[in-house]
């Protein structure tokens, strides 16, 4: 995994606070789901729907980002003028249709790496 050194530990704190709420979301939506099952069998979530948690959970952490950046760059003119520049390739907010494109491309991504590594045989 990326976020992970080879060690298991972590490669920033910011990753770790991801990953761990990222889970949490899972756990809690696995837990929903098995208690709506009429078996009862606990439920799985596929990899498209994790990573579509993982891609919530992350934008609720670069909107808080943004919002940070937007308050020091009120008292920091340089930070100011290159956080003015990037600032507008932030899109925090999809419309519907950039989001069924995002949705689509991580699904077609998932598709490459499991043709990639053989599981869609």
């Amino acid at each position: 995994m990326t976020h992970e050194h080879s060690d298991g530990t972590f490669v920033h704190p910011q990753a770790e606070m991801i990953y761990n709420d990222v889970e949490a979301q899972i756990q809690k939506i696995k837990t929903q789901l098995s208690k709506q099952n009429p078996e009862g069998k606990p439920v799985h979530l596929s990899t498209i729907e994790q990573d579509k948690n993982f891609e919530k959970a992350n934008m609720t952490h670069i909107r808080a980002m943004a919002g940070m950046f937007d308050v020091i760059a009120e008292t920091n003119p340089a930070l100011a003028q290159m956080w003015h520049t990037v600032r507008p390739n932030i899109n925090l907010d999809p419309t519907p249709e950039e989001q069924t494109d995002i949705e689509q491309q991580a699904e077609q991504h998932n598709f490459q790496l499991f043709d990639d590594i053989n599981l869609n045989n």
